[in-house]
């Protein structure tokens, strides 16, 4: 006795049944991702281009490229999501980080380092 699936030719085979399964899915599948798309392009893309224009924005204002900002927003983001879930931990460990290694001095142990 085998576990093997039936075939078209083998015994057991049921083979428009398993088409009928197999296009409802591939159908539903199709569908859903129509509704994924539509989702995206009604609320997900226009907030990807606002988020591009402020970038935009601060390059045009402040002379500020988009990995400098990316930088600086995740350090933000980290802050900001520590104190909306009161994570004290998460606070004191970002303190730490920036005044073991802070603005404009991360690469002063490498400097460090090399001139031994």
């Amino acid at each position: 006795m085998t576990d093997a699936a039936p075939t078209a030719n083998g015994p057991g085979h049921n083979v428009p049944n398993r088409n009928k399964i197999m296009n409802d899915a591939l159908s539903e599948m199709y569908e859903l991702d129509g509704i994924v798309q539509a989702l995206l392009d009604k609320y997900i893309v226009p907030v990807r281009e606002q988020k591009i224009d402020i970038k935009k924005k601060l390059n045009k204002e402040l002379n500020i490229n988009a990995t400098v900002f990316n930088a600086r927003y995740t350090a933000y983001k980290v802050e900001a999501q520590a104190h909306e879930t009161e994570d004290e931990a998460m606070l004191d460990n970002l303190k730490e980080f920036f005044e073991i290694a802070p603005i404009g001095h991360q690469m002063d142990a490498f400097a460090d380092g090399a001139e031994e």
